[in-house]
């Protein structure tokens, strides 16, 4: 039934919403099925299916509306659950009743050759010990009672058949994260944290009775399997077992379709809500067809990488509950977990070449394979702490992510290495930081400094303010230096100073992330340092010192700081002052010098600078229009102008008019033409050696004989107390 009432496109697409279990949750009504479905564009569709004289007849939410995929996928899921109420009502419970040392287990299970296989798990390692969660309970000790009822009472799911002491309690807290594989990567990210820092084996440390833990890490174990299943099953979905690109690529060119079906169909419906004329409404977009729709290698990249971090927390929960299995003895699970549940990622080889894809730059997958290997470290045999803690250094060399920094922090950790071989592995990272710097390298070694060698903080400075200027993350980094010096001792400051200044300058300028340069920041963020220390000496000295490498990135704030600190020296930095002054004037930006020049009270000097600054014809106001702006500063001081100086302004003022009047009488500004126009009166007004009251009135007539007409400029000119009227 239902592939003859929906077309074969959106039954397909239907069929892999489905797949995907898009399908919330659904309801039996009297007279159809009400269901919830998962959007791309909005969390749910609700979506309706009826019977109308034997045929399925499907209304959603989305902006498709009727007969959709969301539709077909409701329809697929209430038959799948359908026939598994059926199923499990002629299906018996399963007993697990073997134990961990059970001696009649003695043949080894036979482990999967395809990684993409689904293993049986022997029934020796589905042992559940606790079968009885209400005598396991009150076995507990009070302690633990009472920290499990106050800090994990909303870990309990909804189905009370499903506690935390059960293996489905796992499966069901991960599955939940797994069906969103396919949603917004911007929620997931904003999210990653509480993915983390909410797993399972948090329950763990509520519980110090070490009897009660083994057993509860015995009950997991079949549930954990079923979270690698699942997410076995996720990567067979989307091809990434097959040899060939074709199946993966297949599965995101469809995803990437959908989501633009969506967008573009939602785009129309709100341009038709919003049209004026709803008779007048054209669907104006275009949707090319599904087979000339080509997904781009970049757009196929994000959509790999978002899915493997979708599985970067379970993996690692997994991990993390291996190593609670290694510690507690129970070597058959763990040797299990790792060969069938763990290798396949680690050998794991994306079919993307042919797609111009390496799977080695898929940086989440290579941080996923770093972290297995970083934890299952613990478990390898080593004739040293030393030997483990240079296996951790080549782990993190190899890869020096952001996560990998993370893993090999929380491993040092575990391991508690002794004082010498923290020093060991912080100088190998730093002799590496000081070739191929990194913030990644810097964080970690600052880490390390911080908590176990606070002494070795120094030498990072030094050598970060040597080698920093090489990374693509300078700026991180000399925020993060900056940071370090003000918890030291002012001395450190006055010793790295120079070379710290240094260093900046020689950083490119596509390492810049915003307009302003590395060494400007680190000027500003000195005289800000010794200014807070009282050392206005040093301030003052920073700011000379930046007109002369850098006089060009002077501003206007500088020569006002410079001013102002003045004062409180001595007379002997007068002349440094007056110099500095002399240097910007001549060297300085335009803009920084017509102000200067107008603070000092030098009209005429700053009125000649304001041919050189910068216009925008489409600019309509005085403080974004650099040359409307500087005639505005010099009206208050127009007296002091020189009469040749003043036509040069009024020159400059009438080509903004004719500029602005160019414009449609939609977009002409004429409120701005008003304010130049009241301007130019007021300096011919003051001309001292011609009749600028004759110049004017000869001028403005002109002017209205030719614009009388334009109404809206009269208005703006009579607010201003001028009446234009043709003669």
């Amino acid at each position: 039934m239902i592939l003859e009432c929906f077309d074969a496109w959106t039954y397909t697409k239907g069929e892999r919403y489905f797949t995907d279990r898009a399908v919330e949750s659904w309801e039996a009504k009297e007279n159809g099925i009400d269901g919830k479905i998962k959007g791309s564009s909005f969390p749910f569709y609700k979506t309706k299916l009826r019977l109308d004289n034997g045929r399925l007849i499907g209304t959603c939410s989305c902006p498709v509306g009727i007969d959709c995929k969301h539709c077909v996928a409701l329809a697929l899921q209430w038959l799948e659950d359908k026939d598994k109420i059926n199923e499990t009502n002629k299906t018996r419970i399963r007993q697990l009743s073997l134990n961990e040392n059970d001696e009649t287990f003695e043949e080894e299970p036979e482990y999967s050759e395809m990684t993409n296989d689904i293993p049986e798990i022997p029934m020796e390692l589905k042992d559940n010990p606790i079968q009885d969660s209400k005598s396991y309970i009150q076995n507990l000790p009070r302690t633990d009672l009472e920290n499990l009822a106050s800090f994990f009472m909303k870990k309990f799911t909804k189905t009370r058949a499903i506690t935390i002491f059960s293996p489905q309690f796992i499966s069901t807290t991960w599955n939940s994260r797994l069906t969103k594989l396919d949603d917004d990567i911007k929620e997931y990210k904003k999210k990653q944290s509480d993915v983390v820092n909410s797993t399972p084996l948090k329950i763990l440390e509520q519980i110090t009775d070490e009897n009660s833990k083994k057993q509860c890490l015995k009950a997991w174990f079949e549930g954990y399997m079923d979270v690698i299943n699942q997410v076995k099953s996720e990567c067979r979905l989307r091809g990434i077992f097959e040899e060939e690109c074709e199946e993966l690529y297949e599965y995101y060119k469809n995803e990437e379709y959908d989501r633009m079906e969506e967008e573009y169909h939602e785009e129309n419906s709100e341009r038709y809500h919003n049209s004026y004329n709803r008779w007048d409404y054209d669907d104006y977009g275009y949707l090319e067809p599904y087979e000339d729709f080509d997904l781009d290698s970049l757009t196929l990249k994000s959509y790999i990488e978002g899915f493997f971090s979708w599985l970067f927390a379970p993996i690692q929960d997994i991990c993390e509950y291996g190593l609670y299995l290694h510690h507690y003895n129970l070597v058959k699970r763990l040797d299990y977990l790792i060969k069938e549940g763990i290798q396949w990622l680690v050998e794991l080889k994306l079919p993307t070449e042919e797609l111009g894809i390496d799977s080695e730059k898929i940086l989440v997958l290579m941080d996923l394979k770093s972290m297995i290997a970083t934890k299952l470290s613990v478990l390898s045999t080593f004739s040293s702490e030393k030997d483990q803690i240079d296996h951790l250094y080549s782990l993190f060399i190899e890869n020096p992510s952001y996560r990998n920094s993370e893993i090999i922090w929380s491993q040092l950790h575990r391991i508690r290495p002794s004082e010498q071989n923290i020093r060991y592995i912080f100088k190998k990272i730093l002799k590496n930081f000081e070739e191929k710097p990194t913030r990644e390298k810097f964080d970690l070694l600052k880490r390390l400094g911080s908590k176990y060698q606070p002494d070795m903080i120094n030498s990072l400075l030094k050598s970060s303010i040597e080698s920093f200027f090489k990374a693509l993350d300078a700026e991180h980094i000399i925020k993060e230096i900056f940071g370090i010096l003000e918890t030291q001792p002012v001395e450190m400051t006055f010793e790295v100073e120079s070379d710290l200044k240094q260093a900046a300058l020689k950083v490119p300028t596509k390492a810049h992330r915003s307009d302003t340069s590395l060494y400007r920041r680190t000027v500003d963020w000195l005289v800000n340092y010794y200014i807070q220390k009282n050392m206005h000496a040093r301030a003052f000295n920073q700011l000379i010192e930046l007109t002369k490498i850098r006089p060009k990135t002077f501003k206007f704030k500088d020569y006002m700081m410079l001013k102002n600190l003045l004062p409180r020296l001595t007379d002997a930095f007068v002349s440094e002052y007056q110099s500095a002054i002399s240097v910007i004037i001549k060297k300085g930006s335009k803009e920084v010098t017509f102000r200067l020049l107008l603070d000092l009270e030098k009209y005429n000097d700053a009125c000649k600078r304001i041919k050189n600054l910068s216009t925008s014809t489409y600019s309509y106001s005085m403080h974004h229009d650099t040359k409307w702006g500087a005639i505005t500063r010099l009206m208050p001081h127009i007296s002091s102008v020189s009469d040749k100086n003043k036509e040069l302004m009024i020159k400059i003022l009438r080509s903004h008019i004719s500029n602005w009047l160019s414009h449609s009488s939609r977009n002409r500004p004429d409120s701005s033409i008003a304010e130049a126009i009241s301007q130019i009166r007021k300096i011919y007004l003051t001309f001292k050696a011609k009749n600028g009251d004759m110049l004017w009135k000869e001028w403005f007539q002109m002017f209205s004989n030719k614009h009388w007409r334009l109404r809206n400029l009269r208005s703006a000119l009579n607010r201003k107390g001028i009446e234009m009227k043709k003669s």
